[in-house]
């Protein structure tokens, strides 16, 4: 209703509302990302903190409180938090990436192997890639399909994490057994 009062950058359309969905969904991805990395192959001590989860969540739910105070007082703070949304985004992907480099320096190669980290390495090297391509392509202004959207990244990112949890299952069940 609030975005219907205003009449801010996009004079009352939904077009705000949806920005405002797609910041907190990536913000969530790069939480649950970085929660996979804290826990896979094997839990890291972190993991366990009460305080560390409150940390990572009370973050996103503040967060989302200013967004929703954001559209509320439309259009005096219209986008306001945007770049809180992205400042998040990156401070969760370090951690991701700090937690994923322990795993691969403190975890014997043989093991890594066998878990699938390899698969996972692949799979954010894909999606690297395909975000620089479609970087490049809008630079100089190639029509390619996707390239604002960067289709791989959704797509490899989970299809190797599920692969890589797949096989550490199947290697927990041979161990097992």
């Amino acid at each position: 209703m609030a975005t219907f009062g205003g009449a801010g950058p996009y004079l009352g359309t939904w077009v705000g509302v949806t920005s405002h969905v797609q910041a907190a969904a990536m913000v969530l991805f790069t939480i649950l990302l970085l929660r996979f990395f804290l826990v896979f192959p094997k839990p890291k001590r972190v993991s366990r903190s009460r305080l560390a989860n409150w940390a990572i969540y009370g973050a996103w739910v503040l967060f989302l409180a200013c967004l929703v105070l954001e559209l509320i007082f439309h259009p005096a703070l219209y986008h306001t938090f945007g770049s809180v949304g992205s400042l998040l985004t990156l401070g969760y992907c370090i951690l991701a990436l700090a937690a994923l480099t322990h795993t691969v320096v403190r975890t014997p190669r043989r093991d890594l192997r066998e878990s699938g980290v390899g698969l996972i390495l692949i799979g954010l090297l894909a999606a690297i890639g395909s975000m620089l391509i479609g970087a490049v392509a809008l630079v100089l202004r190639f029509n390619l399909p996707g390239a604002r959207y960067f289709p791989l990244m959704l797509v490899a990112i989970p299809l190797t994490m599920a692969l890589a949890v797949r096989k550490q299952a199947g290697l927990g069940e041979a161990q097992a057994g």
